[in-house]
Formats: structure tokens, C-alpha cells, sequence
């Protein structure tokens, strides 16, 4: 096994922006959930401004179909709301049943913006994993819903589609059903062809 594998170097503090998944933890813990995140076929790079022998890892290959339920609705609305009302409509060029989805989440309805999202959008979820000198399993997430053909989605790429944040508890969850082969990573190319 190499450093990519098992690194040796835990990180001197949690940096800003990091969840504490486990405390009291162990390095040979860290290795076993990157060997079981690698194994069920997850990529692990290490992050910029990171060496090899640093434990941190980034895990790709995390989506979700069907994750329109997780649509953190509030942050919509408040991306999408100014001091004058909004100004999506005006901002986005949009499909008939798109704006109607919006209009209808702006009223206080996103039945039909989840339903767009479970037809047409995956949930992308990145992850930074890392181990600290505290001993003190940690991990960075962030996620965003990806159209499964760009050419013919809904919304524009830039609109502003956002999910919930996971908790500390159903990220470790998330991570531990990964490194167990529950999920298994795909590639949005695939699902275009």
C-alpha cells in the first residue's frame, strides 16, 4: 500500500467548514473507510494544497437519482427573492414548466420543482475526508443537483438548484453505506449515452 492508500500525516486541526464524524477515532479506522470507499469503486484523489502522505481525501463519484426530496427549499427562495420580489422569472431564461415550478415553490409549493428534479437532475456529492492529529475523523461536503443531459435541461446551470445539508450523523451514515458497497459511483456521461 501506498501513501495515497494509507497516509500517515493527520491534519494538526479541523479546518474551517469541516464536520467532526467521529471523535476518539483511530488512523487504522480512516484506512479501512478509504480502502472500503475505493473497493465499492469510489475515486480518492488528494485535494489541492494537500500531499499524499496528508489524511485527506477527496471522494468522487457520489450521485443520487431521485434526490428531489432533499431540496432545501428556503435557500431557493432566498437566492431567488430580493428587496423588490423576485426576479428569477426575469433573470433565467426558463421552460414553460420550469417557471411554473418556480412560481408554485415561490407561493410556498415545490411539489412540482421535486418532481423536475426526480425526472431530469442527479444529486452530485462531494466529499473531503480526513483524519486529524485529535484524533478526530472529519469530512467537508457539498452538493449540487446536475442535469442528467445538459443540452435539454430545465433550468440553466447556474440557476440556483440546492439541496439540504447533511448532518454530521447522515454524513457518516453516507459514508460508512458507501465504503460498504451500498452506493456505487456512476458517471453522468453514462447516464447521457
Amino acid at each position: 500500500m501506498d501513501a495515497l492508500d494509507r497516509p500517515r500525516q493527520p491534519l494538526l486541526e479541523r479546518p474551517r467548514g469541516y464536520m467532526t464524524l467521529e471523535s476518539h477515532s483511530s488512523l487504522k479506522r480512516y484506512w479501512d473507510l478509504l480502502a472500503g470507499l475505493r473497493g465499492a469503486g469510489f475515486a480518492l484523489t488528494t485535494p489541492k494544497r494537500s500531499t499524499p502522505e496528508s489524511c485527506r481525501r477527496a471522494v468522487e463519484g457520489l450521485r443520487f437519482a431521485q434526490a428531489g426530496g432533499l431540496l432545501d427549499v428556503d435557500a431557493i427562495r432566498v437566492a431567488l427573492l430580493n428587496d423588490d420580489g423576485p426576479w428569477a422569472l426575469g433573470q433565467f431564461t426558463l421552460s414553460e414548466s420550469a417557471a411554473s415550478s418556480v412560481s408554485s415553490l415561490l407561493a410556498g409549493e415545490a411539489t412540482q420543482l421535486r418532481a423536475i428534479l426526480d425526472a431530469a437532475y442527479e444529486l452530485h456529492v462531494d466529499l473531503i475526508v480526513a483524519f486529524t492529529r485529535a484524533r478526530e475523523l472529519i469530512a467537508k461536503v457539498s452538493n449540487r443537483y446536475w442535469p442528467l443531459n445538459e443540452l435539454s435541461s430545465p433550468f440553466p446551470l447556474d440557476f440556483p438548484l440546492q439541496a439540504r445539508r447533511f448532518g454530521d450523523i447522515n454524513l457518516r451514515t453516507l459514508l460508512d453505506r458507501a465504503a460498504a458497497g451500498a452506493y456505487s459511483p456512476k458517471s453522468t456521461r453514462d447516464s447521457n449515452e
